[in-house]
């Protein structure tokens, strides 16, 4: 896995500009989501 991932991190990962972002939904919708992943796409 990590011999996989080295080309990407080196090559591919480096030219593109790239943002992590995190989601935080209130805990009631987490559990309907959790019960219901069709949900999540839309959301």
């Amino acid at each position: 896995m990590a011999q996989t991932a080295v080309p990407l991190v080196d090559h591919v990962i480096l030219r593109v500009p790239v943002r992590q972002r995190v989601l935080s939904l209130p805990f009631p919708l987490r559990l309907v989501l959790a019960a219901q992943p069709k949900l999540v796409t839309p959301v």
